[in-house]
C-alpha cells in the first residue's frame, strides 16, 4: 500500500503516511498560466493498493476534476485498487430535489468517481450518510463520524462544558460528543427557508447564564446559523462560549464576526486546512482506521 496526496491535501496526506509509515508516491503538481493544474505519476504502481487523499473544498470543481484525473490516471497506470478519502466531500448537501429541475450533484459526482476508477470512498462527517451510502451500489463508501474520536481527545477540556447543537439534524453528533465529555447536550430549533436560505432559531429552555458553553455543528459555511445560535446564547451572558466544527469552509471574516461578537475560541479539524484556526489533527484518526480496516 502506498499513499499519494491530491493537490488540495498534501500536508494531511505526509501526516497519514508518517503515522502509517507508508511511502508517499513520487508525483509532480504544477499550475499553467490558465490555471489548468499539470498532474503527474512519477513512479510505477503496477499492482499496488493507493490511498489517494484529496479534500473537496474551494475551489470546489477544481479539486474534484483533480481527484478524478488521478485516480483515473492510478488506474490507466495499472493499481489494482484506488481507495479515495475525501476528508470533505463537497455537494454533498445537492442529495435531493427540494425545488423542480434542480441537480442531484451529490450523486452525479459520485458516478463520476467510480467510472474514473475508484473502488472505495472514505470520508468524514458527509452531511447526510443515509445518501451517501445509497448513492452508486456498486464503490465501497464509508463515511468516519471524527466526533467519536475528538470527544476524547477534547475530554480533559470540556468535560466541564455544556454541548449545544444548532438543530435536530445535529443531536447524533451532539449526543456522541457530550458521551464522550460525560456531560449533558441541548438542542435549538431550526427552519430554513429553502428559497432564501433564511434562518429562524429558536432556543432551548434552558438557562446559559455562568455556563461554560461549546456549540457544536458538522460544518461553518456562511455562518448564518453559528451566529444566530451565538447571539441567542450569548444574551443569556455564559461564563464563556467557544465554537466546535468538523468543517470549517467559512471565509476568515466569518470566523472574526463570531469572535467579535464574544465566541471566545473556534476550533475546527484539519479537513480543510486553515492556518488562522485553532485545528485538530485528523490524521491519526484516519491512520487508525485505515489499519483497522486494510492492513
Amino acid at each position: 500500500m502506498k499513499i499519494i496526496p491530491g493537490p488540495a491535501s498534501v500536508e494531511l496526506a505526509e501526516k497519514i503516511a508518517e503515522e502509517l509509515n507508508l511511502s508517499v508516491v513520487k508525483h509532480s503538481y504544477k499550475h499553467f498560466y490558465d490555471n489548468e493544474t499539470y498532474l503527474r505519476v512519477d513512479e510505477s504502481v503496477k499492482n499496488e493498493t493507493i490511498l489517494l487523499i484529496q479534500s473537496t473544498h474551494f475551489p470546489q470543481e477544481k479539486h474534484w476534476i483533480e481527484l478524478l484525473i488521478l485516480c483515473s490516471t492510478l488506474k490507466d497506470l495499472g493499481a489494482a485498487e484506488v481507495i479515495s478519502i475525501i476528508p470533505y466531500l463537497s455537494y454533498a448537501r445537492a442529495d435531493k430535489r427540494k425545488i423542480e429541475g434542480e441537480a442531484l450533484s451529490h450523486q452525479i459526482l459520485i458516478t463520476l468517481l467510480e467510472k474514473s476508477g475508484c473502488d472505495s470512498i472514505i470520508t468524514m462527517n458527509v452531511h447526510n450518510p443515509e445518501a451517501f451510502y445509497s448513492s452508486s451500489k456498486s464503490i465501497e463508501k464509508i463515511n468516519i463520524n471524527l466526533f467519536h474520536y475528538i470527544g476524547e481527545e477534547l475530554k480533559s477540556k470540556y468535560n466541564n462544558f455544556v454541548v449545544v447543537g444548532p438543530d435536530k439534524g445535529a443531536e447524533e453528533d451532539v449526543k456522541t460528543l457530550a458521551k464522550l465529555l460525560e456531560t449533558e447536550y441541548l438542542l435549538f430549533e431550526k427552519e430554513r427557508d429553502a428559497l432564501t436560505n433564511e434562518v429562524k432559531m429558536q432556543a432551548p429552555d434552558y438557562s446559559f447564564e455562568n455556563k461554560n458553553v461549546l456549540l457544536v455543528d458538522d460544518i461553518i459555511t456562511s455562518g448564518g446559523t453559528a451566529k444566530l445560535a451565538s447571539k441567542l446564547i450569548l444574551e443569556q451572558k455564559p461564563r464563556t462560549l467557544q465554537f466546535l466544527c468538523i468543517h470549517a469552509l467559512s471565509k476568515d471574516e466569518v470566523y472574526a464576526d463570531l469572535k467579535n461578537m464574544g465566541v471566545e475560541k473556534i476550533i475546527s479539524t484539519n479537513t480543510i486546512p486553515n492556518k488562522q484556526l485553532e485545528q485538530l489533527d485528523i490524521a491519526p484518526y484516519i491512520a487508525k482506521y485505515i489499519k483497522e480496516k486494510f492492513l
